[in-house]
């Protein structure tokens, strides 16, 4: 029985319990081993000496409430640029970071749909996450207001369907944030679905679940599919030591799609 099916077996509840537990000891474990004042987590306001590691990358994880740099660049975005968090809106969250999710959750002006594949995954409270395959939403054309997808579409077999599947759901007036890991080197994306091993998949796509390398042409694919593309610089507007105070990723764009 895989972990996944495990997973499944074991009651909602007892599996809150079980990683909350767990994530409490851990938490309060690198709390004290970094405490200090070098990074500041403006998703939590949490200070710490520094941002974790993760994978071959530094100054990443916030100690306290897990977001990356790359959610709290799109947090500092939405609060400072966007008036997301006073407005009336349906909000559609794929793969929702625990960071995002706790924040969105608690705003009553926000209809929230955190939607995943695989639901059982996540343990963030007793509210599950809805199933839903990105290449087939369950909802109606022009329902909601805004959708949020990061760093999700990577892991997507049929990419392309996934996209058009976003714009359909998406009000007239509505928008998004689609992030994708981007190799700015790469004139054209890249992807070879022979590629199967997890090893090589790393080799080739930066990643074992990663299906493909998006290059310069990630503009090109949303807009042949129907958006129109703002890529936002957002994170030049900060000072250098306030990016790396805040731990944002200095050549990251924000692409909001409309």
């Amino acid at each position: 029985m895989n972990k996944k099916k495990i997973l499944q077996a074991i009651p909602h509840f007892a599996r809150y319990l079980y990683f909350a537990s767990k994530a409490y000891l851990v938490k309060n474990y690198l709390l004290f081993n970094n405490h200090g004042k070098g990074a500041y987590c403006v998703i939590c306001n949490n200070e710490s000496s520094k941002f974790l590691s993760h994978r071959d990358r530094t100054n990443v994880v916030c100690v306290n409430c897990g977001s990356f740099d790359r959610d709290r660049l799109i947090y500092a975005f939405l609060k400072s640029e966007t008036n997301i968090l006073d407005s009336s809106i349906r909000l559609l969250h794929f793969a929702p970071e625990e960071c995002l999710y706790r924040i969105f959750k608690k705003y009553d002006n926000i209809t929230y749909h955190p939607a995943d594949i695989s639901p059982e995954l996540y343990n963030y409270s007793l509210t599950k996450i809805e199933r839903i395959d990105i290449t087939k939403i369950p909802y109606p054309d022009n329902f909601f207001d805004m959708v949020l997808c990061n760093h999700v579409l990577e892991h997507v077999k049929n990419d392309i369907r996934a996209i058009k599947e976003l714009r359909r759901v998406l009000k007239p007036s509505g928008w998004g944030i689609l992030q994708v890991p981007i190799d700015l080197n790469r004139v054209e994306t890249y992807e070879d679905s022979s590629i199967k091993k997890p090893h090589e998949r790393k080799i080739h796509f930066g990643q074992e679940d990663h299906l493909r390398v998006y290059g310069r042409d990630y503009v090109n694919i949303l807009e042949d599919n129907g958006f129109k593309v703002e890529v936002n610089s957002y994170v030049k507007k900060t000072k250098k030591d306030l990016q790396i105070l805040y731990g944002f990723p200095p050549k990251e764009n924000i692409y909001i799609v409309r």
